[in-house]
């Protein structure tokens, strides 16, 4: 389940779809349903009426730290609708903080960090009625007390997990409105959809989170246009948004899933609404990127003092990333910028070295 918080962006739930289609293809006999509560504005109750039909063995409930509310209201209503449902959180919130989420008694367990293996895992303990020592990110209440294995690897063959669960969505009705991405407010084309090619990022930037840990992992470029033309073919998708942590980080990759976009003549339209990182970026790829059908580039800022880029460990080479902005922009790319004001020891000249940062540069929005 993702609940419904409010919040006006409702992309396909990528996380629940790859979940869900990893226990498909581990158990092929397992009865899965997957409720955007987010995308339909289910209320609480609604989806409690779904549950008491649907009557599950365990309940996955996703959700980002802001959402903590309506989680565990939706936690308390799966107990109050099928007690012996068994009620998992993960997603962000479950991860960064399991140990305010484990206060709540109507959760049972918290998945930390990537979830396919480990909730698969989890469900073979809850079905067996046995605990789940021994399975790392896995957070849990035993004997008054809690039980936590840190996570000490991921999945490190992503070519190795099926596609998302595109056939357990409804996908049209996330056709009906421009609604993928925040940061692109110039969404082109309406049957538009997420893809990760990438999971995790090697930067320090204190303030991120760490769902995929900081070992990058990628798909294979072709591994990624089998997805894609799959998504044309069976579904007519006209546009992607990438949404990895930093696509670029192997450029010699990133240029191959052009090449390939380009060979078999996709004619997507491509954004990167989630940013890019500007300093690692070099010419080539940008061209190979609008030549792919690329129209819109974000790319994380930040600050635009040289100090509090070394505060927050974002390390960002100023200068570079302003030269790249103009490259992108003078290539007829549409270039946007992620900012942040407000740093603990930000002073306001510092803030305004950032506001100058932007409008000074061939940015065309910033955020």
């Amino acid at each position: 389940i993702r609940p419904n918080s409010g919040i006006v962006k409702t992309p396909p739930p990528l996380g629940l779809m790859y979940i869900a289609a990893f226990i498909k293809k581990m158990a092929a006999s397992t009865d899965i349903k997957i409720v955007d509560a987010r995308r339909r504005r289910l209320s609480v109750s609604r989806v409690g009426e779904i549950i008491g039909q649907f009557r599950p063995d365990v309940v996955g409930i996703t959700g980002l730290h802001f959402e903590s509310k309506e989680a565990h209201a939706l936690a308390r209503t799966v107990k109050s609708f099928n007690r012996v449902s068994s009620v998992v959180l993960g997603g962000p919130y479950a991860s960064s903080d399991y140990k305010k989420a484990l206060e709540d008694v109507a959760v049972d367990y918290c998945v930390i960090g990537e979830g396919e293996e480990t909730f698969y895992e989890l469900i073979k303990c809850i079905t067996e009625r046995r605990p789940p020592a021994g399975i790392q990110g896995v957070a849990y209440r035993n004997k008054g007390g809690l039980c936590y294995q840190p996570r000490s690897d991921y999945i490190r063959d992503l070519d190795s997990l099926p596609h998302p669960a595109w056939d357990m969505i409804p996908l049209e009705e996330y056709f009906d409105s421009k609604r993928l991405s925040i940061g692109n407010p110039l969404q082109v084309e309406v049957r538009a959809v997420p893809v990760f090619t990438s999971r995790g990022c090697p930067f320090g930037c204190y303030y991120c989170h760490d769902i995929f840990g900081k070992a990058t992992r990628f798909r294979s470029p072709e591994n990624v246009l089998d997805e894609l033309q799959y998504l044309v073919s069976e579904y007519n998708v006209k546009e992607i948004e990438i949404i990895d942590d930093v696509f670029n980080l192997d450029r010699n990759r990133a240029k191959k899933i052009c090449d390939l976009i380009i060979e078999k003549g996709l004619k997507l339209k491509i954004n990167f609404g989630n940013g890019l990182r500007a300093d690692i970026m070099d010419e080539e790829l940008v061209d190979k990127l609008k030549k792919a059908g690329t129209y819109r580039i974000i790319y994380g800022i930040e600050s635009g003092s040289p100090r509090m880029q070394d505060i927050i460990g974002k390390k960002l080479n100023l200068a570079r990333t302003k030269e790249v902005i103009k490259i992108t922009a003078n290539k007829g790319i549409s270039v946007g910028g992620f900012f942040m004001m407000g740093f603990t020891g930000e002073t306001k000249e510092e803030i305004l070295q950032t506001i100058e940062f932007a409008k000074h540069s061939k940015l065309h929005t910033a955020s």
